[in-house]
This record gives C-alpha cells, sequence and structure tokens, in this order.
C-alpha cells in the first residue's frame, strides 16, 4: 500500500512508531498486539517495510510485543469488534478516573466488561487470557500506558476501528 501510494499518487509513507519503535495503530485487537500472535501475512509484510520507510537498525521494522507492542500515545486498533471497542473504551475511562484502581480491580473490571463470546469477539480478535495466565501482567500495564493521562493529552477518542 505504501509503494502503491508513492509511486502513483507521490505520497511519502510515514513511520509512526514512538521513539522506542512501539506502533501508534494496531492491525489487530489489543490482546493479539500484546501476545504478539498477529498473522503472517502482517509480520511478513513487516519484514519489507526498509524498502518504504527507510533502514530500522534497531527493530528491522518487527513488530514488538508484551509491553513493548504499543506506543503510549497508541490511537486504534483495527480488525475489532464494536463490542471490543466498548470495553476498550469503558476500560480506558475507568483508568482516567481511577488511575490508582488495583491491578485485580481492573482486571475484575475488565473480566466484567470485555467480550467473552467467539460472536461478539469476531473474527480476527482474540478474547482476555484465563484467569490464572501470566499475560495479564502485561494487559494491564499496557491498558495503564495507553489509558494515562500523562500521555494521552488530546487523544481520548481512541477508537477501535472495524471495516
Amino acid at each position: 500500500t505504501a509503494r502503491c501510494l508513492s509511486h502513483i499518487l507521490h505520497v511519502s509513507a510515514l513511520d509512526t512508531r514512538d521513539e522506542y519503535g512501539r506502533h501508534r495503530f494496531h492491525a489487530f485487537g489489543l490482546v493479539r498486539v500484546i501476545a504478539g500472535k498477529v498473522d503472517d501475512w502482517y509480520n511478513k509484510k513487516h519484514e519489507t517495510l526498509d524498502g518504504v520507510l527507510g533502514v530500522d537498525n534497531v527493530h528491522h521494522h518487527k513488530l514488538q510485543s508484551g509491553t513493548l507492542c504499543c506506543a503510549p500515545r497508541t490511537v486504534s486498533f483495527h480488525y475489532v469488534e464494536g463490542s471490543e471497542t466498548r470495553s476498550l473504551f469503558e476500560v480506558r475511562k475507568r483508568l482516567k478516573e481511577e488511575p490508582t484502581i488495583s491491578d485485580d480491580e481492573l482486571k475484575k473490571f475488565m473480566q466484567k466488561v470485555w467480550p467473552a463470546e467467539r460472536k461478539e469477539i469476531g473474527f480476527y480478535a482474540h478474547g482476555l487470557p484465563n484467569d490464572d495466565s501470566t499475560s495479564w501482567e502485561n494487559i494491564l500495564q499496557v491498558m495503564r500506558m495507553i489509558s494515562s493521562n500523562e500521555h494521552n493529552d488530546g487523544l481520548d477518542n481512541m477508537a477501535g476501528v472495524h471495516c
């Protein structure tokens, strides 16, 4: 797509990652992005980005996972159903209103509002992990980071985009 825009429309693609290589725009939902469980086509697409966006000597345009996946000023998650978008909004809203909420309370709130049924989650998204999963630490940390008032001045309209 970036190459096409460049050759046909003479529009240059920009690297929208932050200074640490963390993405602001995500092609998949929050849980998949944090887990690093994205489709092979997406990983392969990133292997070709040196030619489009310039050489990346640090990350080589490879996607980061865990707490390194998402920039604090994350803008959007794509391939997300409406129910996950609403849940993401509700969790971020709660964190903005109550930034000192405990991890245990935050986890319980996420489990309460996040979609659990396959039809609510959609084809591309992954549901929240099991209660005892070690993935929760990363999920809670990323949610706090992308919801922090310190990092998101003016970005309160972060959206889950579903096309």
